[in-house]
C-alpha cells in the first residue's frame, strides 16, 4: 500500500490508528513501512550506511516472519529524541515516526520499518534502489525495475532547451 497524498493535518492520529486496526484486524503475518529520511540530516556514522531498520520494542521479534533480514541492518537512531517516545525522530519521514510510536502495548503483529536516506529532487535513482533494498530483506531476485510511465516524461518539467548551453 502506497500512501499517495497527505493525510489533512488535524486528522494525522484518527488515520494512523484507523491503518493500526487494518493491520491488526487482517492478520498479516508481519508488516514493514518504508519510508525516506532527509539526506541533510545523517550523522557521519550514517554516511556509510544509506539504509536502515526500526524494530519498535513493543512488536513481537521479527525472526520466524519474512522481514528477518532487517535485523541485519544498523538501527536508525537520531540525535535529537522526540520527549518520551521510544522511536526516535524521523526527519522528512512523512507519517512513519506516527505510526511507529501509536503501536499500542504488547501489540500483535511483527512490525518495522525500512528507512532510506534521501535527498529532494529527482528521486528515480533512489526509488529503484529502495525497491531493492526491500527485495533484498524480503529474498526476492527481481532483475530489473520497471519506472512508471509517468516518470518517463514530464515528472520534473520540460527538457532545458539545448541552446542555453552554446
Amino acid at each position: 500500500m502506497q500512501q499517495r497524498s497527505p493525510v489533512l493535518k488535524s486528522r494525522k492520529q484518527d488515520f494512523v490508528l484507523a491503518l493500526l486496526d487494518f493491520v491488526k484486524s487482517s492478520s498479516f503475518g508481519s508488516v514493514l513501512f518504508v519510508s525516506g529520511v532527509d539526506l541533510s540530516n545523517r550523522t557521519d556514522a550514517q554516511m556509510f550506511t544509506p539504509t536502515c531498520q526500526i524494530h519498535p520494542p513493543n512488536a513481537p521479534p521479527l525472526t520466524t516472519t519474512a522481514l528477518r533480514a532487517l535485523t541485519s541492518l544498523p538501527q536508525y537512531t537520531f540525535s535529537d529524541s522526540v520527549k518520551d517516545s521510544v522511536i526516535p525522530f524521523i526527519p522528512g519521514g512523512g507519517l512513519t515516526w506516527r505510526i511507529l510510536n501509536s503501536l499500542p502495548p504488547q501489540w500483535p503483529v511483527p512490525t518495522a520499518s525500512l528507512l532510506r536516506f534521501v535527498s529532494e529532487g529527482d528521486n528515480r535513482i533512489d526509488a529503484a534502489l529502495f525497491a531493492a533494498a526491500v527485495a533484498q530483506v524480503l529474498g526476492l531476485s527481481i532483475e530489473h525495475w520497471t519506472q512508471p510511465n509517468s516518470w518517463r516524461q514530464g515528472l520534473f518539467g520540460a527538457p532545458h532547451d539545448g541552446t542555453l548551453y552554446g
